[in-house]
C-alpha cells in the first residue's frame, strides 16, 4: 500500500481508456499514424526537479499544480496530471498533447524545431527562429490562442485543438493556421 509518490503511474479505468479509443477514432488516420507515441500514463502532482527543467524520459517526472499533462518528444511519452486527466481526457485539451508527441513524429535530432512538420509549421505562420536562451521570435499576432505564443510547438497544438474544437474559431482568428492544421488532416 501506501500513498502513490510523485512520477508514479495512475491505474486506467475504463471509462478513461474508451475516452481516449473516442478521441483517436475521431482524429484523422494519417494524424493519428504519425504519433510519436509509446506510453500514455497518469501521474502525481508534485514538483518538477529542482532545476526547474523538463526531463526528457518522463521516469520520475511530477506534475506542477496547474499542468494538465508533460510530453516526452523523444522518447514518445504523454503523463496526464493528477485527476486532470481523469476530468477530462475526453476533452479536447488531450488532442493539444497528441499534437506534441505528432510534432516529435518525425524528428531526427534532439531538436524539435529542426523536425520538417515543425519547420513547415514555422514557415507558414510567421515563426522565424528559435534559439537557445534567446527563445522564438518574432511572436505573430495571429496565433490561435494566447498560450500559443508561448513558442511555435505550444502555437501548432493549440492550433490543432482549436481546429477539432471549433475549426471556424481557427480559421477568424487565423486562416493560415486553419489552413496548416486541414492539411495535415487530409495528408
Amino acid at each position: 500500500g501506501g500513498d502513490p509518490v510523485c512520477g508514479e503511474n495512475l491505474p486506467w479505468t475504463f471509462q478513461e481508456v474508451r475516452g481516449m479509443e473516442v478521441l483517436l477514432d475521431d482524429l484523422p488516420a494519417c494524424f493519428v499514424n504519425r504519433i510519436n507515441l509509446k506510453e500514455i500514463t497518469g501521474r502525481i502532482d508534485g514538483q518538477l526537479g529542482s532545476d526547474g527543467k523538463f526531463q526528457e524520459d518522463l521516469k520520475n517526472k511530477c506534475c506542477t499544480k496547474d499542468a494538465f499533462a508533460i510530453t516526452s518528444f523523444e522518447f514518445g511519452k504523454i503523463g496526464f496530471c493528477g485527476d486532470s486527466y481523469k476530468i477530462q481526457l475526453e476533452g479536447q485539451k488531450t488532442t493539444h498533447e497528441l499534437t506534441h508527441a505528432y510534432q516529435g513524429g518525425d524528428m531526427t535530432s534532439k531538436n524539435v524545431y529542426s523536425s520538417p512538420t515543425v519547420s513547415k509549421f514555422m514557415a507558414e505562420t510567421g515563426w522565424l527562429s528559435c534559439l537557445p536562451v534567446v527563445g522564438c521570435f518574432p511572436v505573430p499576432s495571429d496565433t490561435a490562442t494566447d498560450y500559443g505564443k508561448t513558442n511555435p510547438l505550444e502555437d501548432m497544438a493549440e492550433s490543432t485543438r482549436l481546429y477539432y474544437e471549433n475549426p471556424n474559431l481557427l480559421k477568424e482568428r487565423s486562416v493560415r493556421r486553419y489552413n496548416f492544421v486541414r492539411r495535415r488532416g487530409k495528408s
